[in-house]
């Protein structure tokens, strides 16, 4: 694996636990506008509110069940993390946020019965109820519920150390190779199914956007194509452990991609989530069909259990583009938590995977993979939208780490423009850096002079 710098982190112990399968929570007070509201100014945040739920918050009593409901509302809409603690509260309970406007549901949160403490979100708001549904519950134990921190998450980088590979001039395009799961993850990639079946409109992504790469997508269909409770579905990629790994180790090898980006859902909601780390685990969430966990367990034999992979993808370049654009979406990044133990995670644990055994092959390296979790509101125009500008950051990126010798000034094309920028690098006019300088030493010597400019020439002759 390449050797990560972390430069800044924030939130050093948040848990954003992708919980999956579906589930949401069907409980919503309709009283909710009479709880008292819990207003949090700029200046609270991040520091200590020491709020007790069980004392302040509207109480939803139901058969089994008791529902705390807590209103938040905070001066400015930002991307916020709560932090809370608890005591002898059962196992099994579980949060989640609910944001009043968008009805987003954020979780749900399992409790860790070995801490006393949980992180949860983020959500994208500034009006939200914090909800805690404590099961088979009785009002003659002695417990509590406090909201410690209201925190926003901000932005930090991660920085790496680049390699450079050189593409022959008689290259086939370098393929991106995406895949998706349920809804709208599928359907924002069909265009780039080169199945006519699943995509009878036709292929559309070669040499996609005249960028030089193919962009091809792989992913399940499911009988109700606006599914929430989907299942396993069926064809390429199933939600299953078994088929996942059978179906990936059979057809992208084969492709030599030099990037994966996987793709599933996420929270409900209209998030664009990153995920940082993947773990070669065992203790996984069951699927649909026997044998429910996977076969090997952990996948990866050669590497220790929970051995850590990471996303390589150049993840705040494509929050930043995501942010920036109308698309009205929340995208971040999920430096601590994991992709949730289910079948997502394995995904994804696959595509980081490839790219650490082929990150330094010296014919079809993969230099970037990581998976994304779409939030299941997003419809499937703007998911479609959001997944182009995250290919578009990933091939900017990728452009940053190949070249192709005397293509200098990396426009696809060797002409008397990579002969003229190569003379004003040598004149001292222009200082190259990186794949520019590695596609204007065109006899590898380590200095760029006349000699490169003759063998251009040649080149182009």
């Amino acid at each position: 694996m390449r050797p990560l710098l972390i430069i800044i982190i924030l939130f050093i112990n948040i848990i954003f636990a992708q919980i999956v399968p579906f589930e949401t929570s069907n409980i919503y007070s309709k009283k909710n506008d009479k709880i008292d509201m819990v207003y949090i100014d700029n200046k609270s945040i991040g520091h200590n509110l020491d709020y007790r739920m069980k004392e302040n918050s509207n109480i939803i009593f139901l058969e089994n069940q008791q529902v705390f409901e807590t209103n938040i509302s905070t001066e400015s809409i930002d991307t916020y993390k709560v932090s809370l603690s608890y005591h002898n509260i059962p196992n099994d309970s579980k949060f989640f946020i609910i944001d009043k406007n968008s009805k987003a549901i954020i979780g749900p949160f399992y409790i860790n019965s070995s801490k006393n403490e949980i992180d949860i979100g983020p959500i994208h708001s500034s009006d939200f109820i914090i909800q805690c549904i404590l099961p088979g519950f009785t009002n003659l134990m002695d417990y509590s519920i406090k909201i410690n921190k209201i925190s926003s998450l901000e932005e930090f980088q991660l920085d790496d150390e680049k390699h450079y590979f050189k593409i022959p001039t008689n290259r086939n395009n370098p393929v991106i190779v995406i895949t998706g799961f349920w809804p709208p993850t599928n359907e924002m990639i069909r265009h780039f199914s080169q199945d006519s079946i699943l995509n009878p409109e036709g292929w559309q992504g070669e040499n996609w956007r005249d960028s030089g790469y193919d962009i091809i997508a792989f992913f399940p269909e499911f009988e109700d194509p606006n599914c929430n409770n989907c299942g396993q579905g069926y064809g390429d990629f199933q939600v299953d452990y078994q088929n996942t790994s059978q179906d990936f180790w059979s057809l992208i090898p084969d492709l030599n991609p030099i990037s994966i980006i996987t793709f599933s859902r996420g929270f409900i909601d209209y998030s664009w989530e990153l995920e940082y780390n993947y773990y070669n685990r065992t203790n996984w969430y069951g699927d649909y069909s026997a044998p429910i966990y996977p076969t090997p367990n952990p996948p990866d034999n050669d590497a220790n259990t929970n051995f850590l992979r990471n996303s390589s993808l150049p993840m705040q370049s494509i929050v930043d583009e995501v942010n920036s654009s109308n698309l009205n979406l929340n995208s971040y990044i999920d430096i601590n938590g994991d992709p949730g133990r289910f079948v997502s995670e394995f995904m994804g644990y696959h595509g980081v995977w490839y790219h650490d055994l082929h990150e330094f092959d010296s014919e079809n390296p993969c230099f970037l993979a990581g998976h994304v979790h779409v939030g299941g509101l997003i419809d499937w125009d703007t998911a479609r939208d959001a997944t182009e500008l995250t290919i578009e950051k990933v091939i900017e990126e990728l452009d940053t780490y190949i070249y192709t010798l005397g293509d200098v000034n990396g426009d696809l094309n060797i002409d008397i423009l990579d002969i003229v920028n190569s003379i004003s690098h040598i004149l001292g006019n222009e200082i190259f850096e990186g794949s520019s300088y590695y596609a204007a030493d065109m006899n590898t010597d380590g200095i760029i002079n006349i000699q490169d400019i003759i063998l251009i020439i040649n080149l182009i002759i």
